[in-house]
This record gives C-alpha cells, sequence and structure tokens, in this order.
C-alpha cells in the first residue's frame, strides 16, 4: 500500500475492543465543545467517553476522505460512468485513481501529525464487526493494519468540519429518519430531549425538509407540527441537537401544493431557526442612535432585514425572538419603539443586569 512510505513502524495490532487513542489537543477541543454544545455526552477527567468517539466513527466512517478504500472504490465507478466510450478505460481510470489516492494519503498523514492527548476507549460490538470485515481490513490495510491510526484520522477529520456539518454527522441517524420520511410523505415522531424533567417531549412532524439556517451554523427540520398525532398542525421547526430519536411512522405525512408553498415562504420570510408556531412576525420598530445604525451596519450575525426606514427609525417584520436575540445587545444604542411588550421586556432585562453592577 501507498501508505507504508510515510514513516510508521509496521505492525498487525489485533482488532480488540479496547483501543489505544491519541488525538490532537484541536480534536479534543472540538469534542469537548460539541459534547457541552449537543448537551449529550460527557467528559472523564482526562480523556473523552468512548461512547462519543464511537458514535462519531459510526457515523462518518461511510463518508470520511479517511476511509481510503471506500472512497477510492466509490471514485472509481464515478471515473467509469464519466469516461464510457474511451479507449482502454480502465487503464485511464487507474491512473487516474493513482493520482487521487496520494492526495487521499497525503490528507490522511496530515491528519495523523498532530499528537498528544492519549486515553483508550472501548469499541462497540457493531464497530468491532466492521472492522473486522473485509471493508473493515480494506480500510485497515492503508494504515499498516494500526486501527487506532484508522479510528484517529476519522475522528481528526471529523473536528475539522464546520458546527453545522459535524451536527449533521453527529445526529446522522435522526436525519436519516426524517430524509426516509421526506422521501416517503410519512409522517415522524420526534423525541425531543427533555429540559427540567418535562416529559411532554414529543412533536409530530410531516417534514419537508433538513437545512441550514441563513448563517450556516446550525440544522433545523421543518414542516407542519404538532403535539398529536392527529394535529391541528402549525408550520414549525426543531433544531437537530433538539431531536433525541426521530422514528419514520406508517401514518402519511402528506404536504399538499399549497402547504409547502406556504411553508417556503415562511422559511424565506422568517428564517428557518424562527420558524414556530409561537413565532408570528410582527411589525418591530427601532430608534437608533448614530452608534446603533453603524452596529447595525456591521452586525451580520442573526440581523433582520429593515422594510422602511426613516432618518435613525427602523421598521422590521420579524419575529419578536429574532429581534430579542439580535437588538438586546446594543443596550443604550437601540430603543424598541414598538411593539409595547417587547420595549417592557428589553427594559425588565436591563434594569436586572444593572442591579448586579450597584451592589
Amino acid at each position: 500500500m501507498l501508505f507504508s512510505t510515510v514513516a510508521f513502524p509496521e505492525y498487525i495490532e489485533d482488532v480488540e475492543n479496547k483501543l489505544r487513542l491519541n488525538l490532537s489537543d484541536y480534536a479534543c477541543y472540538i469534542l469537548n465543545a460539541d459534547i457541552e454544545g449537543f448537551g449529550h455526552g460527557s467528559r472523564k477527567k482526562d480523556r473523552i467517553e468512548s461512547a462519543v468517539i464511537n458514535r462519531i466513527f459510526h457515523c462518518y466512517k461511510d463518508t470520511a476522505s479517511s476511509s481510503v478504500s471506500l472512497i477510492i472504490e466509490s471514485k472509481r465507478e464515478e471515473l467509469k460512468s464519466i469516461l464510457i466510450g474511451f479507449t482502454d478505460i480502465n487503464g485511464v481510470v487507474e491512473r487516474l485513481l493513482a493520482v487521487y489516492e496520494e492526495q487521499l494519503l497525503m490528507n490522511v498523514k496530515d491528519l495523523l501529525k498532530d499528537r498528544g492527548n492519549a486515553f483508550s476507549v472501548r469499541l462497540n460490538t457493531d464497530i468491532l464487526e466492521y472492522l473486522r470485515s473485509d471493508e473493515g481490513q480494506s480500510e485497515r490495510g492503508y494504515y499498516n493494519d494500526r486501527v487506532g491510526l484508522y479510528v484517529k484520522a476519522v475522528i481528526e477529520e471529523y473536528c475539522r468540519q464546520s458546527y453545522s456539518i459535524r451536527e449533521r454527522i453527529f445526529y446522522s441517524g435522526n436525519c436519516n429518519a426524517i430524509s426516509s420520511a421526506i422521501e416517503n410523505s410519512a409522517m415522524v415522531k420526534l423525541k425531543l430531549y427533555s429540559k427540567h424533567g418535562n416529559q411532554n417531549n414529543i412533536l409530530y412532524m410531516k417534514p419537508i425538509c433538513i437545512a441550514e439556517d441563513n448563517e450556516h451554523r446550525y440544522n433545523y427540520a421543518a414542516g407542519m407540527i404538532s403535539c398529536n398525532r392527529g394535529g391541528p398542525w402549525a408550520v414549525g421547526s426543531v433544531r437537530l441537537s433538539s431531536i433525541e430519536t426521530a422514528e419514520c411512522q406508517k401514518k402519511s405525512g402528506y404536504l399538499s401544493h399549497d402547504e409547502i408553498t406556504f411553508i417556503k415562504k415562511e422559511i424565506q420570510k422568517k428564517g428557518i431557526q424562527y420558524l414556530s408556531a409561537e413565532g408570528s412576525t410582527e411589525r418591530i420598530i427601532v430608534l437608533f442612535t448614530q452608534e446603533g445604525e453603524r452596529m447595525y451596519r456591521k452586525i451580520l450575525h442573526l440581523r433582520p432585514q429593515y422594510i422602511h426606514k426613516d432618518g435613525l427609525t427602523y421598521e422590521f417584520d420579524c419575529t419578536v425572538r429574532h429581534a430579542s436575540n439580535y437588538f438586546f445587545k446594543f443596550g443604550h444604542n437601540a430603543k424598541i419603539i414598538s411593539p409595547s411588550h417587547l420595549a417592557e421586556s428589553f427594559g425588565r432585562k436591563y434594569k436586572n443586569a444593572a442591579k448586579q453592577y450597584e451592589q
């Protein structure tokens, strides 16, 4: 294998359930951030939980470029379909694959170069079966049969992805269930992670899509939602990381053309993250200071688009939650003129914050 040209000692490592893993500082930082950000998992003193490593490896190995054998085979089929009709197609494909393989292995070498955080993990039964299968042995061959290097490469590659991509990988099982429901026009049952012991954490959805917000930060499943299997239904979205389990149901989740058009318009109008039954838009009127207007021009994250302006007075058509999330940080540089309930909410929060500094 080409990987033997990279400076790693050659020895055979048995595929045992206990594995010694050595991750870079950056990978450990990202994994800990994801455990906290997704809110599901834990860290034990000096190492990441085995369950987290198992989950990421299981969900990502089939699409990771670190799974060199799998990616090469996929590329081979792609090239053959493109080059149909060419003379000596197999020879051309193999020459192209040799270059592609070398690029993949250089990427793998880069993923493996940083170390520093060694700890033991226990691989679960599914992963052990995969690593012992013909497919797993093909991948191990690229790593001189060193299972730890293969697992490390997949985990390090995962950690180099954007947050929204990592979120989709981490919750790929739920993504697959929701995607299957969309494809088959079926309903999906969502069990949400309960907050503060709340047991009313079941939602039913007739899904239309799984999509990122406008800033490509988080993923949301969107469609018509209800707390009851039989409705009533309202447009809504749920963040992917809030879903504990997603089960595709036999009951129809059919959406009419008019319903699909309406949902798409609502997503475009509000943003998928603010798509909820409680998220109807309101006319928000804000009076900026000159500094506040400059802040509005510069702060792009979550920024609502104004529909009218008169001097320093701007009007917006967005949800109250959207306005609250964005304008609260402006402090005295933005005054909520309307609606009154939002202005009163801001006033209470500012007063309570000021009390913390008066003591």
